[in-house]
């Protein structure tokens, strides 16, 4: 998940955010389209082309789709205190 300042925070819609980053990274696949975002900051971190507030300015779309979607899978994957069934 990326650290956005509000600055550059932005609200979106679940399937707002699952139509971008599914156009990134190829063929409409949406695990594919959150590497190619994170791999986007890993080149962003090994280089020194441009500085995290250009980064965002940048990719501001596509951090905030990233953050939505992100959160999203991560509600599938919460384990919810329920009572055993007998």
């Amino acid at each position: 998940m990326f650290r956005i300042s509000n600055y550059h925070k932005m609200d979106m819609s679940w399937d707002d955010a699952v139509a971008l980053i599914k156009g990134l990274g190829g063929h409409g696949d949406l695990l594919k389209g959150l590497e190619y975002v994170q791999q986007c900051w890993d080149d962003l971190v090994m280089s020194d082309v441009m500085d995290d507030d250009q980064f965002y300015s940048d990719y501001i779309y596509e951090v905030n789709a990233f953050n939505v979607v992100y959160e999203g899978m991560a509600e599938l994957f919460t384990v919810k205190d329920q009572p055993l069934a007998d």
